[in-house]
């Protein structure tokens, strides 16, 4: 299905697909350049930072922007800290309470625990396609992380946060 967000930006919504970022890969590999949302119910190859297993169960956000650079690849480090800056805006928006901590290089943080990871990749050249990765924790946390997770709350509704993520 296609959405067209208030800011202009398309948005392909899957069910269930292998991987947003994936399916960015092979979009960028046919010539689409966006800007255009890849948005997921759930993901069955989801990933973070080193291939790590990224949990993707329905009731979180499972989204990837694909867009274009007139720079080289080595402009996607700096999209990383971007997103997150987005999505730390983003929250200030819908929990003005909650205090966000960006931790370098790819999560954004609660209370010391994450509930957002980003993952830049260049999935296609000339021009440069990036595709930013991010997965939120909305309704629910992973359980047996090495690290502290938590969730935004399940009152949200996951294209409600697409749709400030967008506009952050």
């Amino acid at each position: 299905a296609l959405l067209i967000l208030e800011t202009g930006h398309p948005v392909r919504h899957y069910d269930r697909i292998d991987s947003t970022n994936l399916e960015a890969r092979r979009l960028a590999e046919e010539g689409e350049g966006g800007p255009l949302w890849l948005w997921a119910d759930e993901q069955t190859l989801g990933r973070g930072r080193l291939g790590r297993r990224w949990v993707s169960e329905p009731g979180n956000l499972y989204a990837t922007f694909l867009f274009s650079i007139g720079q080289g690849p080595q402009a996607a480090a700096q999209v990383s800290f971007v997103t997150a800056l987005a999505v730390h805006d983003m929250v200030s928006k819908l929990r003005p309470h909650l205090t966000p901590r960006i931790k370098w290089p790819n999560d954004v943080l609660l209370g010391g625990a994450k509930f957002c990871g980003v993952l830049p990749e260049v999935v296609g050249g000339n021009p440069t396609r990036i595709a930013i990765g991010c997965g939120v924790n909305i309704a629910h946390a992973p359980e047996g992380t090495p690290y502290p997770v938590t969730a935004l709350g399940a009152d949200l509704a996951v294209e409600h946060v697409l749709r400030a993520l967008d506009r952050a």
